[in-house]
């Protein structure tokens, strides 16, 4: 699941896969940070990716990654800002975004 993350989404049917392995290890952060940490993160709507408001999901995407990283003690980049028309921006967006995901289970020592 995490996996799939790490990899630039080529058409719609793999952006809706990544959206949901996204949105899942999200929620597997979330309930993990709520059970070793007893903080709870509140939920943003990130799935489905609503492709006609694409800047509040990012937002939205954004701000989990804040909320989970700041619990952690952990450093959260700029996943808000990007174009993703530039083929070299959207991967770097795209790992910089499983980086975050990866960081966050290895210290919750969960693997979704």
């Amino acid at each position: 699941m995490l996996a799939y993350l790490s990899t630039v989404p080529q058409d719609q049917q793999d952006w809706s896969i990544w959206s949901f392995q996204n949105y899942t290890v999200i929620n597997a952060i979330n309930q993990a940070v709520f059970a070793q940490k007893q903080i709870i993160l509140p939920n943003y709507q990130i799935e489905p990716i609503p492709w006609n408001d694409l800047t509040l999901w990012l937002q939205n995407n954004q701000q989990a990654h804040i909320d989970f990283t700041a619990a952690l003690g952990q450093q959260s980049n700029d996943i808000f800002h990007t174009n993703w028309q530039d083929p070299a921006e959207l991967q770097a967006w795209i790992f910089l975004n499983f980086m975050e995901l990866y960081n966050a289970c290895a210290t919750l020592k969960i693997g979704p």
